[in-house]
C-alpha cells in the first residue's frame, strides 16, 4: 500500500482497538473501521470530511440513520458539542477527523466575527464603480474578500485601499503576504507598479517587503506551531493576503487567529485558479 493508505488503515485499526476496549459492539466496530479509514483517506485527497452516504455503499441493508447510530455507539465518533473524540459526526451526517473539524469551526467563527465588525457597508450607486465600492467596503469592515480573474484590477483596488488607510492613519502597520514566495514577490512588484499614481508621502509608507504566510507567522522548531498566534498576535493594523485560493484549512485558521481583532484583513484571489495543496480549500 502507499503511504496514505497505510496511515488510513493504521488510524482505523487504532480507533477500532480503542473502541473494542470501551465495549463497542462487533457491528459498531465494523462500521467504525470502514468509516475511520474512509475519513482519513478523504484528507489525503484534500477533503476535510466525508458524507456518510459515501460510506453506505459498503453496508448494504443499512440506512444512513443506522450507520449514524452505530458510529455514535462505537464511542469513537461524537457530535460537534459532545465529548472530544477522534471522529466528529455533524448534524448533516458529515464525518470529520477531530483536528479538521476543530480547524473548520475555529476559522468559521473567526471569519463570521470579523465580518460582523464595523459599520454597515455602503450601497453602490446606480452605475457602481466596483473598485471604489470595494475600497469603501474594506474601510467599513474588518474582513474583505476581493475576488476576480486576471486583470480586473484587484491590485489597483488594494493600492487605493492602502492609500486610504495611510491617509487615515499615517503610522498604520501594513503587511503583505501570500502562500508562496513567488506569489508574495509578484504582489509586491505589482503593487509598486500600481502605486506610481499615489502621492509621494503615501508611496514611501507602503510596505517595502512581502512575506510568505509561514514567514509572517514565524516558523518555530515545533512542527505546526508559529511564533504568532491568538495569544501573541501579529503587530499590524492591516494585512493583505494574495492568492487566497491556495490557503488550506489549517494555515488559514492559524493565520486569522494571529491577526489582531481590530486589524483589517483583506483576501485577494480567484476561486477558479490555484487550489490549496494541503487539506481543505478555504
Amino acid at each position: 500500500m502507499n503511504a496514505p493508505n497505510d496511515l488510513a488503515a493504521g488510524f482505523a485499526e487504532h480507533v477500532q482497538r480503542w473502541a473494542a476496549g470501551r465495549g463497542a459492539s462487533i457491528e459498531a466496530l465494523a462500521v467504525l473501521k470502514t468509516a475511520a479509514e474512509r475519513a482519513s483517506l478523504a484528507t489525503a485527497e484534500g477533503h476535510v470530511c466525508i458524507p456518510l452516504a459515501a460510506i453506505a455503499s459498503g453496508f448494504e441493508g443499512k440506512s444512513i440513520d443506522e450507520l449514524r447510530e452505530l458510529l455514535l455507539a462505537s464511542g469513537m465518533a461524537g457530535k460537534p458539542q459532545g465529548e472530544p473524540l477522534p471522529l466528529v459526526l455533524d448534524d448533516s451526517n458529515r464525518l470529520y477527523l477531530r483536528r479538521y473539524f476543530d480547524y473548520e469551526r475555529r476559522l468559521a467563527q473567526n471569519l463570521v466575527r470579523r465580518a460582523a465588525a464595523g459599520a454597515a457597508p455602503p450601497a453602490p450607486g446606480a452605475k457602481p464603480d466596483w473598485q471604489k465600492h470595494a475600497v469603501e467596503l474594506a474601510m467599513s469592515r474588518r474582513l474583505t474578500v476581493i475576488s476576480g480573474g486576471p486583470g480586473p484590477g484587484k491590485t489597483t483596488t488594494v493600492a487605493a485601499l492602502l492609500e486610504r488607510i495611510l491617509q487615515e492613519n499615517p503610522q498604520a502597520r501594513i503587511a503583505l503576504a501570500a502562500p508562496t514566495g513567488k506569489a508574495a514577490a509578484r504582489m509586491l512588484d505589482t503593487l509598486r507598479e500600481r502605486a506610481t499614481s499615489l502621492a509621494p508621502q503615501v508611496r514611501e509608507r507602503l510596505p517595502a517587503e512581502s512575506h510568505t504566510i509561514h514567514r509572517l507567522l514565524g516558523v518555530t522548531p515545533d512542527a505546526g506551531r508559529f511564533r504568532h498566534d491568538a495569544s501573541n498576535p501579529l503587530p499590524l493594523d492591516a494585512l493583505v493576503v494574495d492568492e487566497a485560493s491556495m490557503l488550506d484549512l489549517a494555515l488559514a485558521a492559524r493565520l486569522v487567529e494571529a491577526v489582531p481583532e481590530g486589524a483589517r484583513l483583506v483576501f485577494l484571489g480567484d476561486k477558479d485558479q490555484l487550489a490549496a495543496v494541503e487539506v481543505g480549500s478555504v
